[in-house]
């Protein structure tokens, strides 16, 4: 378990915790301030299952969770969603203890490319109203069983290549 307190008052850097191969818990408080370009903090690492942000924090930046194959979720998720405006690429690829992501209440525009791509036991996918496309291979080779996609009006290459378990999908109303 790390903990980040005011003892560590800017978080700004990409990388820091790369291949902590024995990280299970990392909880960052409210008193640190997030750069919105910290990407890959906890890249690679696989025994990483839990994360608590600050209530401060507004987006998860770029491969941030990639590959950590034990990472389950966001612990305050409920404390946070609605302040998330953006994710970056490969957030959660290669997650595969994810089962659900609730995004309902978040407010992004778009899921990026590689978003959660080889995430081998998701399950659903809630998206917002305000979320209209999905990037390249953003859910390629998962197991997504069903998303919610009557709002998206733009998908990439590759979006659902290979989810092999999607069981419904609704194209929006004047899309080609």
């Amino acid at each position: 378990r790390i903990e980040f307190s005011k003892d560590v008052l800017w978080f700004d850097k990409n990388h820091c915790l790369l291949r902590s191969a024995n990280l299970k818990e990392a909880i960052m408080h409210d008193d640190i301030y997030y750069s919105s370009n910290s990407n890959s903090i906890f890249r690679e690492c696989v025994a990483l299952e839990t994360v608590r942000f600050s209530t401060q924090y507004t987006a998860i930046g770029e491969s941030m969770f990639y590959n950590c194959k034990a990472f389950k979720g966001i612990s305050n998720w409920d404390e946070i969603k609605r302040n998330i405006t953006s994710f970056g690429k490969e957030v959660y690829y290669g997650c595969e203890s994810i089962t659900e992501l609730d995004l309902s209440a978040t407010q992004i525009t778009s899921i990026p490319n590689s978003f959660a791509r080889y995430t081998t036991s998701l399950g659903a996918v809630i998206l917002p109203a305000t979320c209209t496309s999905i990037g390249d291979s953003a859910f390629r080779d998962s197991a997504l069983t069903s998303i919610n996609t009557e709002k998206i009006t733009s998908y990439a290459s590759h979006a659902f290549t290979a989810t092999t378990r999607l069981e419904s999908f609704v194209i929006a109303e004047g899309v080609t």
